[in-house]
């Protein structure tokens, strides 16, 4: 799909061309509005964010659990080096 990311705040600021209207009228463009970076994350991931639990991890299978994941991998990977 093509389309553009733009922040929320922005929507009554913009001015779109004739041409991109038709296109977005057609479903050929689409303008998605974000309020945080990981409403952002999600869309280009397709991966949910993800919410802390009562342990403090991120849930299973969701893009911020994942780089956590990774994050403490690599420590642990410069830690054994150390």
């Amino acid at each position: 799909e093509q389309g553009v990311i733009i922040p929320y705040q922005n929507i009554r600021s913009l001015i779109l061309d004739y041409e991109v209207e038709d296109a977005i009228k057609k479903g050929d463009f689409h303008i998605w509005a974000v309020q945080t970076i990981n409403e952002g994350l999600e869309l280009l991931t397709g991966l949910k964010q993800g919410e802390r639990d009562r342990k403090g991890l991120f849930t299973q299978g969701s893009f911020n659990r994942l780089i956590e994941d990774k994050l403490k991998r690599l420590f642990e990977a410069v830690s054994c080096k150390n």
